[in-house]
C-alpha cells in the first residue's frame, strides 16, 4: 500500500512540474545559459541581459541554449524592449497609464500568458485597459 501511494504521489508530482515548465515565460540570464527543462514549441524565453523575448517554433532539449536556438532558426522574436511591467496591488484593476504610446502590435502578458487582441484596448494611446477579472499580485507586462 505504501509503495502504491509513493508511486501515485511521484506520478502526480511529475505531471504537475511538467505543466509548470511548459507554460509561461522561461527566463535565462544570457544567451549561453543552458535550459534545465525540455523546451517545447510555443514556449516563450526571455533573455534578461537585453530584455529580448522569443517564442520557440521547435523543441529544444535539456542543455541547449538560446544561442543554439537562434543558430538553428527555431524561434520567432516577439520583442526587445519590455518597457512596462507591474504587479497589481488591488483586485479588479483594469486601467494603467503607460509611459509610451501602445502600438497595435504590442504584446500584453497577463501572468506571463499573452492576451488576445480582444482582451485589451489602448492601441495608439498611453492607457492600457484589460477586459479581465484581475486579482491582487497578478502581473501585467507590455512589450511594445
Amino acid at each position: 500500500m505504501k509503495k502504491a501511494f509513493i508511486i501515485v504521489f511521484l506520478l502526480f508530482f511529475s505531471v504537475f512540474s511538467y505543466a509548470q515548465s511548459s507554460e509561461g515565460i522561461y527566463r535565462v540570464a544570457t544567451y549561453g545559459e543552458r535550459f534545465i527543462h525540455k523546451m517545447l514549441p510555443r514556449n516563450m524565453v526571455r533573455v534578461t541581459i537585453d530584455s529580448s523575448l522569443y517564442e520557440l517554433t521547435d523543441s529544444a532539449g535539456v542543455g541547449r541554449t538560446m544561442t543554439w536556438v537562434i543558430a538553428n532558426h527555431k524561434y520567432k522574436e516577439l520583442g526587445k524592449n519590455i518597457f512596462w511591467q507591474t504587479e497589481l496591488t488591488n483586485d479588479a484593476e483594469n486601467d494603467w497609464a503607460i509611459s509610451n504610446i501602445l502600438k497595435s502590435t504590442a504584446v500584453i502578458l497577463y501572468n506571463n500568458t499573452p492576451l488576445r487582441a480582444a482582451q485589451w484596448t489602448g492601441s495608439g494611446t498611453t492607457t492600457l485597459h484589460v477586459n479581465l477579472i484581475t486579482r491582487k499580485y497578478d502581473n501585467i507586462t507590455v512589450i511594445n
